[in-house]
């Protein structure tokens, strides 16, 4: 399992270095930055945000081989508990409605980001 992890890691490491920000300003505004393009995190069934022995040591890993990085992995429930039911249990559709909300509200991923979800498929995305 942390072999396909760690290639996971690097896979989103080599698209976030080969992919950073080149707007005129990076993702804490500084005028003509390149910081890497943010990521965003969010698993699938049976697993949760921040378990260190998936998407916590993911996002260890990529903080630690991308400097300055910025790396949010979505909760979504009010505990990590709630955050592994709402993978089985809730609503798709209310779901991708509340990672939106999420997404649209966090002033570091206004320029673009890297969306990795846990059934290892990696999406790039650039808003602009």
């Amino acid at each position: 399992m942390k072999a396909s992890r760690v290639l996971f890691v690097l896979a989103a490491y080599f698209i976030t270095s080969a992919t950073a920000s080149t707007n005129d300003n990076d993702i804490d505004g500084n005028v003509g930055g390149t910081s890497p393009l943010p990521i965003v995190m969010w698993h699938g069934m049976g697993d949760c945000c921040c378990n260190p022995l998936s998407l916590g040591y993911i996002k260890d890993l990529l903080q630690k081989h991308i400097p300055s990085v910025y790396v949010h992995s979505l909760m979504l429930g009010s505990n990590v508990a709630a955050d592994t039911e709402a993978g089985f249990f809730a609503n798709v559709n209310n779901q991708v409605e509340q990672v939106c909300q999420i997404i649209a509200g966090d002033q570091k991923l206004k320029n673009g980001l890297v969306d990795i979800l846990d059934d290892i498929r990696i999406l790039y995305h650039r808003s602009q």
